[in-house]
């Protein structure tokens, strides 16, 4: 009876391994690299420096990712935001960000609809500062490295998510502040190719 009972027990693990064997073959077989298209929205705020003159406004993107592996991804977007800043009686001007990036952005695949993730990149930022009539004002071009964090859920080819993105901001115009930073946190939907 005990040999018969080792026999049963070894073909049991010989299944189990054979088992999770082919599924994480199956696994691997369903991921396909690929691309998402994704937008963003929400809002962010000059967390230092320009923090204390400034206020929480709205900010936007848009971009694609590539996906080579299931746990690596280069992003390409393009980021905006506009925040109002205080003149001493009121917030009565704003400075408009427009900027790309380039993010190298590693996961953990936690299942295969559940990713957070991490990443870090380079970009540029032009920094704008309407006049009081809207017209043209003084530009800024700033150097940004990003830092990101998030988690991305997927079914089939629809993506949705949340990301919080920290950038620090250098350039000409940034000496006159002990840092230059921005913070956000936005909402991500996308398509997957």
């Amino acid at each position: 009876m005990s040999r018969h009972a080792g026999v049963v027990a070894l073909g049991l693990v010989a299944a189990l391994g054979w088992a999770t064997r082919a599924a994480a073959a199956e696994d691997e077989e369903a991921f396909q690299s690929g691309k998402t298209v994704f937008l963003r929205g929400g809002g962010g705020v000059f967390p230092t420096g320009l923090g204390v003159v400034s206020h929480l406004g709205p900010s936007w993107g848009v971009g694609v990712a590539f996906e080579p592996s299931r746990f690596f991804a280069v992003e390409l977007s393009y980021e905006g935001s506009r925040n109002f800043f205080y003149d001493g009686e009121r917030y009565d001007h704003h400075l408009l960000r427009n900027g790309v990036s380039v993010l190298a952005r590693l996961s953990l695949p936690v299942s295969r609809f559940v990713r957070p993730f991490v990443g870090l990149g380079v970009g540029g930022s032009l920094a704008l500062e309407p006049l009081y009539d809207d017209s043209f004002g003084r530009m800024t071009l700033l150097g940004e490295v990003p830092l990101s964090a998030g988690i991305e859920f997927g079914s089939g080819r629809l993506r949705v998510g949340a990301r919080t993105a920290w950038r620090l901001l250098v350039g000409s115009q940034a000496k006159d502040h002990a840092l230059w930073d921005y913070l956000d946190l936005l909402a991500t939907a996308g398509l997957r190719f």
